[in-house]
């Protein structure tokens, strides 16, 4: 959805709405907020009359028949200019009512108006339509037509016998003949008074309540129980409003509340509870509806709660008059529905649906957030030919805000060849959990997606990332290897005080973002290769399908980084204790070899890859070098191989230490060469996003794969702490290889950026509280002083903290105290880069709701290095600089 396109409608349409309309007479003027223009919605005030059933004969007690009673009523009130018809407490008998104009129809509480289950107390038969049809069938039980300023109100009920209309709820073959007959009327343009449909067992079952072709109606406060058929139905029908109504209605076709060809109409603060869908904006069948010409427009529907349906937001598949500027947002379902939001229409239907507005919703579980179907016709696919083929336009549909447990997908599009679906916009929909499948799109054209998420699903980029148990993850130049349908993540378990080997860790995940720590798999020895003050880095892990062995390799060395060794670790568990076997052997002699990766190729074949360009085949166990294979001319050191249609893609980083640079890559046709050089896969000058590679792992996405850099924020000398990840899709096109953008944060489901800080309060730099040493500079606070401190009070469950980095800064201590100013989190940030960066630098762990404190220290601390040939990175200085920070709530 175009950014800021609600609010921006809103502020345009809704603020006009109210400097023009006013009450006025005896009406007054509700103004709608909506995205589209709509005039204010009249709601009659009625005369201060009150005509009470019981003066007119009507008897309580739910056996006598008071239908005649309850016409004379609304007939006196409606000659004397209008008022209340009351309806007392208890329950009373009554068939069908009818409506006449400036009637207000008062159930006071715990009144029961209970409808006879008799069919033959329905007739005559009325002007009325089934399922979009015109027809003349039995009379709805509350009925009206062509009357003005008519309402239902109060805190009483409406509730049918229902034994009668359940028997109807099969469809023998006569019913299914009947429509038949009724279908082949409508399409021939037999007149609608020759469509007698109320005969012999044609079942056709009434409308609960039917108002056709009304002005100004109003239905407000009072309970509905069961109904015969669509539950409340508005037909052709122009001014109106339902609101605080309680539905309930399990029967066949029991939708809530349809509109159907009708404007100008508001429902809001309803609870419906149906078994069918809950709120269904309608515009006729075929013919008919072509003939009639009245599309549906300028609906709003808020701040209602729907228990169980099939749908939320139902509009067709009876759509042939047209469907445009309808709008629903605030809404909740706290269990589930089928569908969200459901637009189904089939190619006999035609013309249009357009500009459609959701959100602001929540819900539990549901099949589908959102459906457009172009083929729905249900049993009428092969009960009836299609006399006329016109296929639907639907142009302008917005998802916005949308909250989900769970769903077996989030949204469908099916569109028609002949006439695809266009402008569907989706932002800011996040779903728990997706069982099936993310999207299905097929002809369907501008469908813009932002900030789709999936459960946890969003990968963020340069920032600590925390573990099940609250940890950060300390897993550098890492890999991940996908067993038994989980994943695990391997890498150098990292110390902020030394840079000597303290172990391999292990993680695993079902989803590659929420990650559980597993183990330290290999620790410090007590000598050889990787004994106490020695360095174990770049840890690669494989399967060995000839032994079923997981094989551990990795650089080990000296603290100075002059005793190099390739070793090899063997495990019979992907997540268990590898002991280390010593250096791998090429020839019976250690490979005595630097940076190192591996890559595993779909024959099963192992390989290792050297820094400079060797390429060696590992053994069949995977225990020893076979031989070396290829030497790429020109390379570099942290190499990352896989493959991808054929093509094979290596990349290298420059040598500068721990210091970012542009990494490159190669091409070959096969492993054993020839290895072109291709270039950059990064914009130059980008660092390769301020990272160095380590790893490519082929995330799956149906038949395809996708590959996902992998790559490690350096951060020396707390590369335990203040080290983080870039994990980035790449795109490939033949031999061209690219990240064209970065994403600090992007859903692993979707593939899309995601802006993780929209919707969440940023905290006014007036309530940051800064020590001695911090000051105010371009907008941003920035201190250069150890021991400085930045605070602020907030009460939520997370911030993120927002600020610049660049050449001349350094850590910062980043801590959160609860109410009693005991520490419940800290860890350190780097605010070091070669070229300046703004970007989120950190989002705390999740925590309880509570009051909490942030505190930003400067540390005093550069993130200064040297290599082994003693040059110098790193930054000149320890400023720590912060833009922004926002609350998670």
């Amino acid at each position: 959805m175009r950014n800021g396109l609600l609010k921006r409608a809103l502020g345009a349409f809704g603020l006009s709405a109210i400097s023009l309309f006013s009450a006025y007479g005896q009406y007054k003027a509700i103004n709608v907020d909506a995205p589209f223009p709509m005039n204010s919605i009249k709601e009659f005030v009625y005369p201060q009359k009150d005509f009470s059933i019981t003066e007119y004969g009507a008897a309580k007690g739910g056996v006598t028949d008071n239908t005649e009673a309850i016409a004379k009523a609304i007939d006196a009130c409606n000659k004397a200019g209008g008022g209340r018809v009351v309806v007392p407490e208890g329950e009373w008998l009554t068939g069908p009512i009818h409506f006449r104009s400036n009637v207000n129809l008062y159930l006071t509480e715990n009144a029961i108006l209970r409808f006879t289950g008799n069919p033959s107390d329905y007739l005559p038969a009325v002007m009325t339509s089934w399922e979009g049809m015109e027809c003349y069938n039995y009379s709805p039980l509350v009925y009206a037509f062509e009357c003005e300023n008519i309402a239902i109100t109060g805190k009483g009920m409406l509730s049918p016998e229902m034994d009668t209309w359940k028997s109807w709820f099969a469809r023998p073959e006569a019913h299914m003949e009947a429509l038949k007959q009724l279908y082949t009327m409508a399409s021939t343009d037999v007149p609608v008074e020759e469509r007698q449909m109320a005969v012999g067992k044609n079942h056709l079952r009434p409308h609960l309540i039917q108002f056709n072709r009304c002005k100004n109606v109003l239905l407000d406060g009072f309970k509905i129980r069961e109904s015969p058929f669509w539950t409340i139905h508005m037909y052709m029908c122009d001014g109106g409003i339902a609101r605080n109504l309680d539905v309930k209605a399990h029967g066949h076709n029991n939708d809530g509340i349809d509109l159907e060809m009708t404007r100008n109409f508001l429902i809001e603060d309803c609870t419906f509870d149906q078994g069918d869908d809950a709120v269904v904006i309608k515009a006729g069948r075929n013919r008919d509806a072509w003939r009639l010409n009245m599309p549906t427009e300028n609906i709003v529907i808020r701040h209602c709660n729907i228990l169980e349906g099939h749908t939320l937001l139902g509009i067709g598949s009876e759509i042939s008059g047209g469907i445009r500027n309808v709008y629903m947002h605030d809404c909740k379902v706290p269990q589930s529905v089928r569908r969200l939001f459901f637009v189904k229409t089939n190619h006999r239907r035609g013309a249009f649906v357009e500009n459609i507005y959701m959100e602001n919703i929540k819900t539990g579980h549901v099949q589908r957030v959102l459906e457009i179907d172009t083929d729905v016709l249900y049993q009428w696919k092969d009960l009836v030919p299609t006399y006329e083929e016109r296929i639907t336009r639907i142009d302008g549909i917005y998802l916005k805000n949308v909250l989900c447990d769970s769903a077996d997908a989030v949204y469908e599009l099916k569109g028609d060849a002949k006439l695809p679906i266009r402008n569907v916009f989706i932002e800011d929909v996040h779903v728990g959990k997706v069982n099936d499948f993310i999207k299905r799109i097929s002809h369907a054209e501008h469908v813009q997606e932002k900030n789709v998420t999936i459960g946890n699903s969003l990968v963020r980029n340069g920032i600590p990332w925390f573990d099940d148990r609250g940890n950060i993850v300390n897993a550098h130049g890492a890999c991940i290897v996908e067993d038994g349908g989980r994943y695990y993540l391997f890498g150098e378990w990292k110390s902020d005080e030394s840079n000597a080997f303290p172990g391999f860790s292990c993680y695993s995940s079902d989803d590659l973002v929420n990650w559980k720590f597993e183990n330290v798999v290999l620790k410090v020895q007590p000598d050889g290769i990787l004994g106490p003050d020695r360095v174990g880095e770049r840890v690669k892990v494989m399967k060995c399908p000839k032994t079923g062995e997981y094989v551990m390799l990795m650089h080990a060395d000296d603290m100075g980084y002059k005793d190099p060794y390739i070793g090899v670790a063997i495990c019979k568990t992907i997540n268990g204790d590898y002991e280390l076997q010593g250096p791998l052997l090429y020839q019976g002699k250690p490979v005595k070899r630097w940076d190192m990766g591996t890559f595993q190729d779909t024959d099963g074949k192992g390989y290792l890859l050297i820094h400079h360009g060797p390429i060696y085949r590992l053994s069949d166990d995977y225990r020893s070098v076979e031989a070396e294979v290829a030497y790429v001319e020109g390379a570099g050191e942290s190499p990352a191989m896989f493959r991808k249609n054929g093509v094979y893609y290596m990349l290298y980083s420059n040598l500068t230490s721990w210091e970012k640079n542009d990494n490159f890559y190669f091409t070959a046709p096969k492993i054993e060469g020839p290895w072109t050089k291709q270039g950059l896969f990064c914009p130059a000058g980008k660092l390769t996003y301020n990272s160095q590679s380590t790893f490519v792992f082929p995330l799956k996405r149906g038949n395809d794969t996708i590959p996902m850099f992998m790559g490690d924020r350096w951060s020396y000398p707390h590369q335990a702490s203040a080290a983080t990840y870039v994990w980035m899709p790449m795109q490939v096109d033949g031999t061209k290889l690219s990240i064209p953008e970065y994403w600090q944060c992007w859903d692993i489901h979707t593939l899309q950026p995601v802006d993780i800080l929209q919707g969440k309060e940023e905290i006014a730099f007036k309530d940051m509280m800064p020590s001695a040493g911090w000051r105010r500079k371009d907008g941003r606070w920035t201190s250069n002083t150890k021991g400085s401190v930045l605070s602020v009070a907030f009460k939520g469950t997370a911030v993120a903290v927002v600020g610049e980095s660049d050449s001349h800064s350094g850590y910062a201590k980043v801590s959160i105290l609860d109410a009693k100013k005991d520490t419940v989190y800290s860890s350190l940030v780097d605010f070091y880069s070669k070229y300046p960066e703004k970007a989120i630098r950190i989002i705390t762990p999740e925590m309880p709701e509570a009051d909490y404190t942030l505190s930003i220290e400067v540390t005093g601390i550069k993130p200064v290095w040297t290599d082994k040939t003693k040059a110098i990175y790193g930054s000149d200085n320890t400023f720590v600089t912060i833009d922004n920070i926002y609350r998670f709530r």
